[in-house]
């Protein structure tokens, strides 16, 4: 007999290994991260599987490509989907516990697979801090592979398990499975490729931010990097001329009015502001504070980079308080509590039909910049009524807190004695200003709380703030990291007891104890959103989590406000939460304004919206009649939802655009494309060889899958090369075990070749692990500890950051470095060249671009901002270039080993107005660290070593210089090497993304084959040219396709902020520590 429902957090699991008989007892509990934990409702999916498999692989040997079986299910746990469903049937009690206790028996179906060197370590209690494996989705492609560990083996390969030795293990060559001879790969075509374990942890898929939430490891839709699938989403944006600027001559008429302005204004002073926004930021903020009005509880501001939506914002929160004050003076007078003189205000009876009861009598003499509420027919009447004088939230990853939005609130916000937002105060929720006035103390929290009381039904315990206090909660502003924002609501945590009068069925009154939070919110801002906005089928992120709870015990709506950049390319998946929450909010919603019945609609579009990505160019002639009729079927229903749907919650403006005639900031400057290809020699050969096994791989398992469709009995149709081969990288770029060494090193090269054959070559005793964050992240933090000394004498800061590098494998290859990278050449040349402008003007004679007047400080000195898609290649770039520039440029090198409190005032310095005569800064960083929501407009040259992951992030690094507030001219450089397959991967794919409406014709070949060819295009003829450009034109798709490769080695930068900024949160009162999970 099956067991009764079972509390998942009491299970435990006995893992027993195979190989020596020991095992261990871990408590399920110990796999639910932090964020889960504060929530009553949790589910098998809650539970974190990868981080699991990591702490049995390091702990017990059992590698995480073994499935594991179980006494209770005859079904064995292979990835996340198994052992979630073997959860959900123990959490039901439709399975029988061992002994009729909570204990589950796992141990290894087969033995282990190679071993590989993997350090032991404490296993995870915060998932926040440790998975960084990327999920399987349930979508396998599954092919034969004699070399795929795991796999069933052909004649001749070795079964799972058996080492080879000559395996590409540390050490070992790079060209082939069977290796190739020293410093040459020669032959390696011919050869099975080696397909090996990723030696760490930061070469796995992971999400990019150090504020998103985990449990999306395990929720991924379809595996690839949100910067992917950003780029196809714009390109179907612009296929189908999709988008949400639009406003009509109504609407701006309502903002004029609400703002008590005339229609021709630009720009507007607002009372309690310092800074004046213009009419498009006009409009922004009254559309923002309308929504609610609107019973449409959420809003996405997806302007441009530089638009100003963190302005936007900070008005929405000082316009909602000063909303809220006026009204409690209006709604005193009402109640007789205004004094003995003249009334100031319309009656509440005033009716809207009258005239005369549009404008307030003291209206001219108001402190607020608005329309008074006593007005029946202003916005701002609706707005006091609607929401709560209740403290505005935003939530940002903690890296933009400090050098963001706390200088973002100085330049906006006007405190001073004599202005209306002098009442106002901004608190920060996190360490780092712990021991500062504004921290968001006990007595914040005494502030803004809000007792809970009982509701009408008696089952329901709600917060409803007042306008009778004489200080607002609607005064405070709170700040708050991203994967923190639940320890804020901890602050607030209280339990209520409701008697629910209602009788259930034994007619005895059900008496329910609920755990209710103090605080209500307002508006809840998001910045960044698009790394951990979105729920996948309503599994949600921490910030939406924290909406959720303030949403379940509010009276007033909640309002979250996404900010992000992304937004109009993010499609439904990155809506979702909005919508969710807005159908919770408000049940009438989705029909009556939002045209969706339910939230499976949504999910309907969604998948509609995907299918069509992928499908752009569905009308092309070379297309299957039957894909051209399920696009038609379903484009028309998407069209409608996208076209009259999504309007009403998104808002998204293009730079240089027109609002009212006047362009909206400036069009971003063009960037400029410099291709830079390694020169021929050992360096491009030891490329060569690395592709040969990156294109066997492929191009093996493609010939397989059309065998095995054949011998299946051919059932759908005959898949084209294009389609099967991008099935089979997709599960690759899905798998959470396996990937390509050669793929990594290809990657990592795309700025200094000679790495390729520094690896290749075994004398050079420099391995695969060495080019890894980790182990540089040892001397780069030996390097900054030295540079940072900038109070010692700078000879001996020298010697000590010169010292440090002498440590690095790849100082003795300087020379070979240089050589083979022209891109590093042309950096040398631009660095010279600004260098110059110190005591000379700019003209065309000097080849490089016009880089517009010089800094408003008068300093002359430019600074320059590098940025690597690698923590190698950052490294590398410092390393050459200090030696010979150290005394003439003042260094920013931040790498993932700074922590976030010494990394604020490094960014901060490329801020500081200088004094004539002084020197140059460089900050050299990644992509992933510092190429997003950061101002640093006082530098001028952006210079991209690297194509980034994709076109959204080469946008955003150029959006640090392009922006409002730049004095002179954003120079944007974008270095590439065709020669490097990642790039031109990756320059292939985004240039089909500004070709939509191509034909793109069957494929015969793929991409690999195409590079591999050019690669020997200087023994190309006049005969092969019509072949060769024929050949180019059929790749396109495949360009595409095979870009999701790059997925498996998504960028170390985050996985080490990650664990940083949880460490970090350690500080926080209230912080759990790390402990080893334990039965």
């Amino acid at each position: 007999m099956a067991n009764e429902a079972i509390n998942l957090d009491n299970v435990l699991l006995r893992v027993r290994d195979l190989a020596d008989k020991t095992g261990k007892d871990v408590s399920l509990h110990s796999w639910l991260p932090n964020d889960r934990r504060s929530f009553a409702r949790r589910g098998p999916a809650d539970y974190n599987y990868n981080g699991f498999r990591i702490y049995l692989e390091r702990s017990l040997k059992i590698s995480r490509v073994v499935g594991l079986a179980t006494t209770i299910w005859h079904e064995p746990i292979r990835d996340e989907h198994d052992f979630w469903a073997l959860l959900a049937r123990i959490q039901s009690g439709s399975l029988e516990l061992t002994d009729g206790s909570n204990v589950v028996r796992l141990q290894p179906i087969e033995p282990n697979p190679p071993a590989r060197e993997t350090p032991v370590a404490d296993p995870p209690v915060d998932d926040n801090s440790t998975t960084k494996t990327t999920p399987s989705t349930g979508t396998h492609f599954d092919v034969e592979s004699p070399n795929i560990i795991g796999s069933t083996p052909k004649a001749g390969g070795k079964k799972p398990g058996e080492e080879s030795s000559k395996g590409s293990g540390e050490g070992s060559s790079l060209g082939s499975g069977e290796g190739s001879s020293k410093g040459s790969s020669k032959g390696s075509k011919d050869k099975s490729p080696s397909v090996i374990f990723l030696e760490d942890n930061e070469d796995t898929n992971i999400l990019k931010d150090e504020e998103e939430d985990k449990s999306q490891l395990d929720n991924s839709a379809s595996g690839t990097s949100t910067d992917l699938t950003a780029d196809d989403n714009d390109a179907f944006m612009n296929y189908e001329q999709l988008d949400y600027d639009v406003h009509s001559a109504q609407q701006w008429n309502a903002v004029c009015t609400f703002f008590n302005c005339g229609r021709d204004v630009q720009r507007i002073r607002i009372p309690g502001l310092k800074m004046e926004p213009h009419n498009y930021q006009m409009y922004a903020i009254w559309w923002v504070l309308r929504q609610p009005t609107l019973g449409i509880a959420a809003a996405m501001l997806g302007d441009d980079t530089g638009l100003g939506k963190s302005g936007v914002a900070l008005a929405v929160a000082v316009l909602h308080h000063q909303i809220q004050l006026a009204m409690r003076e209006v709604e005193r007078e009402w109640a007789g509590k205004g004094g003995d003189g003249p009334r100031k205000h319309l009656p509440p009876n005033a009716g809207e039909a009258d005239e005369g009861n549009s404008i307030c009598p003291n209206q001219e003499r108001s402190q607020y910049g608005f329309q008074c509420p006593c007005v029946p027919t202003s916005l701002t009447r609706s707005v006091a009524r609607i929401m709560a004088p209740s403290p505005c939230i935003f939530v940002a990853p903690a890296n933009l807190l400090k050098p963001t939005w706390e200088k973002q609130l100085e330049q906006w916000i006007d405190f001073s004695e004599d202005s209306p937002s002098r009442d106002m105060r901004a608190t920060f929720f996190h360490h780092q200003w712990l021991r500062q006035p504004n921290y968001h103390r006990e007595e914040d929290v005494e502030n803004t709380a809000v007792e809970p009381t009982v509701d009408g039904t008696g089952t329901k315990l709600v917060l409803q703030p007042s306008r009778e206090k004489d200080s607002l909660a609607s005064r405070y502003m709170i700040f708050v990291g991203s994967t923190t924002a639940y320890k804020l609501l901890d602050l607030y945590k209280t339990a209520g007891e409701v008697n629910n009068t209602q009788k259930n069925n034994t007619r005895k009154t059900n008496t329910q104890k609920r755990g209710a939070y103090r605080l209500a919110a307002s508006f809840v801002f998001m910045d960044e959103i698009h790394n951990y906005a979105g729920s996948i089928r309503d599994i949600d992120t921490i910030p939406f989590k924290t909406v959720e709870s303030l949403r379940q015990n509010a009276g007033p709506p909640v309002v979250p406000v996404g900010l992000s950049a992304s937004f109009r390319t993010g499609g439904p998946r990155q809506w979702r939460a909005f919508f969710v929450h807005i159908f919770a909010s408000n049940p009438h919603a989705n029909r009556e304004l939002l045209n969706l019945d339910t939230i499976e609609d949504l999910n309907h579009h969604e998948a509609d919206f995907d299918f069509l990505v992928r499908r752009l160019n569905y009308a092309d002639s070379h297309y299957d009649p039957a894909v051209k009729a399920a696009v038609e079927s379903r484009r028309d229903k998407l069209l409608e939802f996208l076209r009259q749907t999504v309007p009403q919650i998104l808002l998204a403006r293009r730079k240089g655009k027109s609002f009212r005639g006047v362009p909206m900031g400036n069009a971003p400057r063009e960037i400029i494309v410099e291709v830079l290809d390694m020169p021929a020699g050992r360096v491009r050969d030891a490329h060569k060889g690395l592709r040969s096994t990156v294109r066997t791989w492929i191009r093996a398992r493609v010939e397989e899958a059309i065998k095995k469709w054949g011998d299946g009995g051919q059932v759908g149709p005959k898949p084209t090369f294009t389609a099967v081969e991008r099935e089979v990288l997709e599960a690759a770029s899905n798998s959470d075990l396996r990937s390509i060494k050669s793929y990594g090193i290809i990657i990592r090269a795309a700025v200094f070749p000679a790495i390729a054959w520094i690896l290749e070559d075994e004398t050079n005793n420099v391995n695969y692990k060495d080019i890894l964050a980790g182990k540089v992240k040892t001397v780069a933090n030996e390097v900054t500890t030295a540079l940072e000394k900038r109070s010692q004498d700078a000879n001996q800061v020298r010697i000590a950051v010169e010292q440090a590098l002498k440590k690095s494998k790849f100082w003795k290859f300087r020379q070979e470095l240089k050589e083979s990278s022209p891109k590093y050449a042309r950096l040398v040349q631009y660095i010279d060249h600004v260098i110059s402008l110190n005591t000379t003007e700019w003209d065309e004679s000097t080849g490089f671009p016009d880089p517009g007047p010089p800094p408003l400080d008068g300093s002359r000195a430019r600074h320059i901002l590098i940025y690597t898609d690698s923590q190698i290649a950052s490294f590398l770039v410092f390393m050459l270039l200090y030696p010979d520039y150290h005394d003439r440029i003042e260094w920013v090198y931040i790498h993932s080993g700074i922590s976030m409190e010494r990394r604020t005032p490094m960014l901060e310095r490329i801020e500081e107005n200088l004094l004539p005569g002084a020197k140059n800064r460089i900050m050299i960083t990644t992509f992933d660290l510092n190429a997003t929501g950061l101002n640093l407009q006082r530098a001028n040259y952006c210079i991209m070593m690297e194509i980034p992951k994709s076109m959204s992030a080469q946008s955003q690094a150029q959006g640090r210089i392009d922006r409002q507030g730049q004095a002179s001219t954003a120079v944007v450089v974008q270095l590439v090497d065709d020669k490097n397959l990642s790039e031109s991967l990756r320059r292939t794919r985004g240039g089909n993304r500004g070709k939509l409406g191509d034909s793109l014709a069957p494929d015969t070949s793929g991409l690999l084959d195409r590079i591999e060819d050019l690669e020997d295009d200087e023994a190309y003829d006049a005969t092969h040219q019509d072949a060769e450009s024929q050949e180019n034109i059929e790749n396109q798709e495949v360009a595409e396709n095979q870009a999701t490769i790059e997925i498996q080695d998504h960028d170390e930068d985050q996985a080490i902020v990650e664990d940083q900024e949880m460490t970090e949160t350690q500080e926080v009162p209230g912080d759990e520590e790390m402990t080893e999970p334990s039965a």
